[in-house]
């Protein structure tokens, strides 16, 4: 990757923070994707969680992810880092992150600069946040009314591609997660 490429890329993910720690919501819902099942947020807790665990080496491996560290702490919430190199094309390359926020919801996304809509993943309630005109994309999965986890994907030039992969791996993700009650 080159100079501008990286700059670009941290400015993404500083973005992205502002979005995930905002205090309002805004945008068009939609339907959501759980293919039929209802979506819950219950009481369930994200605080036995670790973000670097919500990856196998096997999920990792098959997403062609490669660990770039953790855990941390980052824009108030516990996170692990991954890398998804480019593609022949040099394309399609992504910063992935995983938060986990154990008190913050669905409902503390903000929108500004980005494209907010209905997302749900697997049995979990869930948001899509696209970043407008970026290459950026975030999904946010309720755990319950309080918590979330995001799978937070920088780095990449299309938001369409971004997107695609962020869901890909939150659905890669979601079946670690507790379910609602």
């Amino acid at each position: 990757m080159n100079r501008r490429h990286v700059v670009a890329a941290l400015i993404a993910v500083a973005l992205f923070e502002l979005v995930a720690c905002g205090q309002s919501t805004h945008g068009t819902a939609t339907p959501g994707t759980s293919a039929g099942r209802p979506a819950t947020t219950g009481g369930a807790s994200t605080t036995s969680l670790q973000p670097c665990d919500l990856l196998t080496s096997a999920d990792a491996s098959a997403l062609q992810l490669t660990a770039q560290g953790g855990p941390t702490n980052f824009g108030g919430a516990r996170t692990c880092e991954w890398r998804k190199p480019v593609d022949i094309n040099g394309q399609n390359g992504f910063s992935t992150r995983i938060a986990i926020r154990d008190s913050q919801s669905l409902s503390d996304i903000t929108s500004a600069g980005y494209t907010v809509t209905q997302d749900n993943v697997g049995s979990h309630q869930g948001k899509q946040a696209a970043l407008d005109g970026g290459g950026g994309c975030l999904i946010a999965i309720a755990v319950s009314n309080t918590s979330r986890v995001d799978v937070d994907i920088s780095g990449g030039t299309d938001t369409a591609s971004s997107c695609q992969f962020a869901n890909q791996v939150a659905k890669v993700v979601e079946p670690h997660l507790p379910s609602g009650s």
